[in-house]
This record gives C-alpha cells, structure tokens and sequence, in this order.
C-alpha cells in the first residue's frame, strides 16, 4: 500500500515525477511484485541472467501482461542472502526482542550496510530487467512501466555501475562516523572483498579511483585484474571480468603502473602464470589457465603492454 501511495495519489493518478511525464502510465493498472528469489545455483557470484529473464517473462505473460502499466518491488536482503546469513539475521533479532545489549554505532553500520550490500545484489536483476529506483527513504524500491518495457535487458555490467540509494546511505552513514574515504587503499579493500556496489558512492565520494596503495602502488584496477581467475576451476576456466569492467566504466586507468611498472594488465598475467606454476608443480594438467582474449583487450594500456607486463606472460 505504501508503494503504491508513494507512487499514485488516491485517485489513481501519477504522483511521482517520473511518471507524470511517462505516457504509457496515462491509464492501466498496478502490480507488486511481493516475493522474487532465485535458487542458490543459478545466482553464483552475482549471476543476474536467471532472474533477469525469469522477471521479463513474467511481466510478459498473457494472463499479467494487460493488468498493468507499473510494476513494482522493494528490493530484499533474505533473497539473497545464504541459510546461515538468514539464521544469523533471526538470532541477532530475538537477541535484541529479549533486551539483549543494544548495538554499538559500528555493529549497527556493520549489520545494515551488510543487509543493504544483499539488497543491492537483489535490486540489480530487477534494473538490468528495465527497472529504476525510486528516490524514496533509503533506497531499494524499483518501478517500471510499459514504455520502460519496451527497452531490451541491460548487461549485468552496466547494471552493477547503477548507482543506487542503498550503497550511498551506507557510505554517508561511513562517512559521518568519520571514514575517510580519500585515503589509499579504500577502494582497494572493497575490490579485494567483492564490495563492487560500494564503488561508485565512494567515488562519487572522494575516493581516488587509480589511486595507489601505500605498499606497492597498486591500483583498484590492479586488485580486480590479479584476482580475475579467483572463482576459475577445473570445470570452469572463465575469469571473472565484471569488477575491471565496472571499474573502468567508472574511469579507472588501464595505463597506470605500479612500482615495479606493472599494468593491471601484467597483474593478470601474473596471476595467470602463478597458477599455470601451481599447476606444473602438482602436474594437474587440467587445471592451465589461458589468457582470455576480452579481459586482455580491456586492461591492455594505450600504448600496449610496458616491458614490465611482458616479463610476467605465461611461459608454460
């Protein structure tokens, strides 16, 4: 009821700005999407593909597709979050039912940008199906309508550099307690953990997107390059390419070097040829890991590969 209050005044015309300008909501119902998940399996890493077509055809079906002209959800944290995520959430709940010590102001900004971080990752299947964020409280409420239907999906890259309500309240609410996001090593740290829906409030914050680490002079970019084989295994050889993508849409340099004059390019080389000696050493042949010739093509500097890069290619 409240979405649809936020969104349409009591007689059913548009009240948010966005739909007052949109066409295809000049008349047609209204639809809330109340419970969306999708099995663990088809969402590993991130994976959006799965839930993305499964909300498209939904919204495409006969019996559905001529109720309504906006489509609504509020982005939830239990959609994506593991059994044991789930139980820790319900015990730190009853703790505080039974009168248990109250939250220190970190355990609390720990525990919500952790619940918001989880409905970040539920949100973006929902953009990269056409929806948008409402601007209302602290984010996580998605609408569409029929003419933003009309769109096809987005790319799971584009949807990760959608800057989202949810992941600038929790940097803001860093930032009041006194976080300095200008310092070396912040964005770092969130590439480092998989933090991607943290980069662009952090940047848009003061965090320096090439900025270098205070040890080796190691970029973001760099991290994201070097740990581009982590989920890589027998099985499946791809690398991971979506944390440099969305770095560089986000204006990251492919043509810093570090200390020793490596690009994010010689990182990944280098984390290629670590795991291929890894792999000679234990003779588990099935396990060689190639260059994959997109990521090469997005982290090679302007002016190709420095001396540096081509010391660390595979030589195996």
């Amino acid at each position: 009821q409240e979405f649809g209050c936020a969104l349409f005044s009591s007689n059913g015309a548009p009240r948010y700005s966005a739909l007052k300008t949109d066409p295809s909501v000049a008349r047609g119902g209204f639809v809330y999407i109340d419970t969306f998940e999708v099995n663990a399996e088809h969402r590993v890493d991130g994976a959006t593909d799965v839930g993305t077509a499964a909300i498209r055809a939904l919204l495409s079906c006969p019996e559905l597709s001529g109720r309504w002209t906006v489509a609504s959800y509020i982005a939830d944290s239990n959609a994506v979050q593991s059994a044991a995520e789930q139980e820790r959430s319900l015990l730190a709940q009853a703790a505080a039912f039974r009168g248990a010590p109250a939250e220190t102001v970190e355990e609390r900004s720990r525990r919500v940008a952790g619940v918001h971080e989880c409905m970040a990752k539920d949100a973006r299947q929902f953009l990269r199906a056409g929806f948008a964020e409402m601007a209302y409280k602290e984010g996580g409420w998605l609408y569409l309508t029929k003419r933003m239907m009309q769109s096809p999906p987005t790319t799971h890259e584009k949807a990760l550099a959608v800057p989202l309500r949810l992941t600038r309240t929790a940097v803001d609410r860093f930032v009041a307690q006194g976080a300095d996001l200008t310092r070396a090593g912040v964005l770092q740290f969130c590439v480092a953990n998989g933090l991607k829906d943290l980069l662009e409030p952090m940047i848009s914050r003061g965090a320096q997107i090439s900025g270098k680490d205070g040890q080796s002079g190691c970029t973001a970019l760099m991290i994201a390059a070097g740990s581009a084989l982590r989920q890589s295994s027998r099985d499946d050889k791809q690398h991971d390419s979506t944390m440099a993508s969305t770095l560089i849409a986000l204006g990251a340099d492919k043509n810093a070097v570090d200390d020793d004059g490596r690009s994010a390019l010689g990182h990944y080389f280098r984390a290629i040829r670590s795991t291929n000696d890894f792999v000679a050493t234990f003779s588990l042949g099935g396990m060689k890991q190639k260059v994959d010739p997109l990521l090469r093509l997005m982290l090679t500097p302007d002016g190709g590969p420095t001396a540096a890069d081509l010391e660390c290619a595979d030589d195996h």
